[in-house]
Protein backbone atom coordinates (compact mmCIF):
# COMPACT_ATOMS: atom_id res chain seq x y z
CA UNK A 1 0.00 0.00 0.00
CA UNK A 2 2.93 2.52 0.93
CA UNK A 3 4.83 1.63 -2.20
CA UNK A 4 1.71 2.21 -4.61
CA UNK A 5 0.86 5.50 -2.81
CA UNK A 6 4.86 6.69 -2.61
CA UNK A 7 4.62 5.57 -6.72
CA UNK A 8 1.70 7.67 -7.53
CA UNK A 9 3.55 10.96 -5.90
CA UNK A 10 6.66 10.15 -8.15
CA UNK A 11 4.54 9.67 -10.92
CA UNK A 12 2.96 12.72 -10.75
CA UNK A 13 5.55 14.48 -9.81
CA UNK A 14 7.38 13.48 -12.70
CA UNK A 15 4.29 14.60 -15.23
CA UNK A 16 4.11 18.14 -13.61
CA UNK A 17 7.69 18.10 -14.02
CA UNK A 18 7.59 17.43 -17.85
CA UNK A 19 4.63 19.88 -17.98
CA UNK A 20 6.77 22.64 -16.49
CA UNK A 21 9.62 21.69 -19.13
CA UNK A 22 7.56 21.71 -21.85
CA UNK A 23 6.07 25.02 -20.70
CA UNK A 24 9.26 26.70 -20.02
CA UNK A 25 12.50 25.19 -19.87
CA UNK A 26 14.77 27.99 -18.32
CA UNK A 27 12.59 28.72 -15.34
CA UNK A 28 12.30 24.78 -14.78
CA UNK A 29 15.93 24.13 -15.29
CA UNK A 30 16.67 27.33 -12.65
CA UNK A 31 14.10 25.67 -10.33
CA UNK A 32 15.68 22.37 -10.18
CA UNK A 33 19.13 23.92 -9.90
CA UNK A 34 17.89 25.91 -6.72
CA UNK A 35 16.40 22.66 -5.54
CA UNK A 36 19.74 20.59 -5.51
CA UNK A 37 21.39 23.47 -4.19
CA UNK A 38 18.63 23.21 -1.10
CA UNK A 39 19.26 19.47 -1.14
CA UNK A 40 23.21 20.14 -0.73
CA UNK A 41 22.83 22.73 1.93
CA UNK A 42 20.55 20.16 4.07
CA UNK A 43 22.40 17.09 3.49
CA UNK A 44 24.46 17.21 5.98
CA UNK A 45 22.45 18.53 8.87
CA UNK A 46 20.10 15.76 7.62
CA UNK A 47 22.68 13.33 7.93
CA UNK A 48 24.28 14.03 11.37
CA UNK A 49 20.94 14.03 12.70
CA UNK A 50 19.96 10.45 11.15
CA UNK A 51 23.56 9.27 12.55
CA UNK A 52 22.36 10.46 15.95
CA UNK A 53 19.08 9.35 16.33
CA UNK A 54 20.29 5.86 14.81
CA UNK A 55 22.90 6.02 17.52
CA UNK A 56 20.40 6.90 20.27
CA UNK A 57 17.97 4.58 19.45
CA UNK A 58 20.93 1.93 19.04
CA UNK A 59 21.59 2.86 22.58
CA UNK A 60 17.63 3.21 24.12
CA UNK A 61 15.75 0.42 23.85
CA UNK A 62 11.69 1.05 22.76
CA UNK A 63 10.54 0.59 26.24
CA UNK A 64 12.94 3.35 27.67
CA UNK A 65 11.22 5.58 25.14
CA UNK A 66 7.95 4.58 25.30
CA UNK A 67 8.31 5.72 29.27
CA UNK A 68 10.14 8.95 29.35
CA UNK A 69 7.76 10.13 25.40
CA UNK A 70 5.13 7.27 25.18
CA UNK A 71 1.61 7.68 25.20
CA UNK A 72 1.41 6.73 28.35
CA UNK A 73 4.06 9.39 29.70
CA UNK A 74 1.45 11.87 29.45
CA UNK A 75 2.30 15.73 30.38
CA UNK A 76 5.45 14.97 31.66
CA UNK A 77 5.90 13.44 28.19
CA UNK A 78 4.53 16.19 26.70
CA UNK A 79 6.90 18.52 28.69
CA UNK A 80 10.18 16.57 27.61
CA UNK A 81 9.64 16.89 24.24
CA UNK A 82 8.36 20.36 24.04
CA UNK A 83 11.51 21.33 25.17
CA UNK A 84 13.25 19.21 23.56
CA UNK A 85 11.68 20.87 20.23
CA UNK A 86 12.34 23.92 21.26
CA UNK A 87 16.47 23.55 21.57
CA UNK A 88 17.14 21.32 18.68
CA UNK A 89 18.50 23.33 16.01
CA UNK A 90 17.52 21.32 13.34
CA UNK A 91 15.46 22.56 10.59
CA UNK A 92 11.46 21.56 10.54
CA UNK A 93 12.23 19.10 7.50
CA UNK A 94 14.42 16.94 9.41
CA UNK A 95 12.20 16.53 12.07
CA UNK A 96 9.72 14.45 10.56
CA UNK A 97 12.00 11.48 9.79
CA UNK A 98 13.11 11.80 13.22
CA UNK A 99 9.87 11.55 14.64
CA UNK A 100 8.42 9.05 12.17
CA UNK A 101 11.47 6.63 13.98
CA UNK A 102 10.43 7.77 17.54
CA UNK A 103 7.01 6.49 17.06
CA UNK A 104 8.53 3.25 15.69
CA UNK A 105 9.97 2.73 18.57
CA UNK A 106 7.37 3.40 20.96
CA UNK A 107 6.96 7.13 20.85
CA UNK A 108 3.60 8.58 21.65
CA UNK A 109 1.62 10.62 18.98
CA UNK A 110 0.95 13.40 20.96
CA UNK A 111 4.43 14.33 21.88
CA UNK A 112 5.62 13.71 19.05
CA UNK A 113 2.92 16.49 17.41
CA UNK A 114 3.99 18.46 20.47
CA UNK A 115 7.72 18.12 19.26
CA UNK A 116 7.09 19.17 16.23
CA UNK A 117 5.34 22.07 16.88
CA UNK A 118 7.59 23.17 19.37
CA UNK A 119 10.14 22.91 16.71
CA UNK A 120 8.44 24.77 14.15
CA UNK A 121 7.40 28.12 16.31
CA UNK A 122 10.17 28.20 17.71
CA UNK A 123 12.05 28.55 14.28
CA UNK A 124 9.01 30.79 12.96
CA UNK A 125 10.07 33.26 16.01
CA UNK A 126 12.22 36.16 15.12
CA UNK A 127 15.02 37.40 17.04
CA UNK A 128 13.06 40.41 18.30
CA UNK A 129 10.10 37.99 19.05
CA UNK A 130 12.22 35.84 21.30
CA UNK A 131 13.88 38.77 22.82
CA UNK A 132 10.32 40.16 23.92
CA UNK A 133 9.28 36.87 25.06
CA UNK A 134 12.20 37.04 27.55
CA UNK A 135 12.28 40.23 28.56
CA UNK A 136 8.20 39.79 29.42
CA UNK A 137 9.40 36.78 31.58
CA UNK A 138 11.68 37.92 33.60
CA UNK A 139 9.12 41.05 34.41
CA UNK A 140 7.07 38.05 35.76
Amino acid sequence: MDSVFTYSLYGVASVLLVISFIKDKRKTLLSLKRAWKMFIGVLPQFAAILLLVGLLLAVLRPETIQRIIGAESGFMGMLITSLLGAVTLVPVLIAFPVAAELLKNGAGITQIAVFISTLAIEKMLSKTDKKAIYENAEKL
